[in-house]
């Protein structure tokens, strides 16, 4: 979720690069800050896409995390 709202951050910054460096290098950071801004909004629009098809398969993490193990990991002082 943080890619999709960094990437409209990323044109923000990149409009504004006028302010903050001369006229031969504000295009340049511009660009830059844009293309890492697609970039970053692409990363998370396929992370959200692969995320809601994972949990309308009802994969989820039930095949990775056992919740029914009945042994627990630390050791109480009872068992010494």
């Amino acid at each position: 979720m943080l890619c999709i709202i960094f990437g409209p951050i990323c044109f923000i910054i990149g409009f504004n690069m006028d302010l903050f460096y001369g006229p031969e290098v504000a295009g340049f950071a511009a660009v830059g800050w844009w293309g890492f801004g697609a970039v970053s909004f692409i990363v998370g629009v396929i992370l959200l896409i692969i995320a809601s098809l994972w949990k309308s398969s009802g994969k989820g993490l039930k095949g990775y995390v056992s919740v029914n193990n009945s042994t627990s990991m630390f050791i109480s002082s009872d068992d010494e």
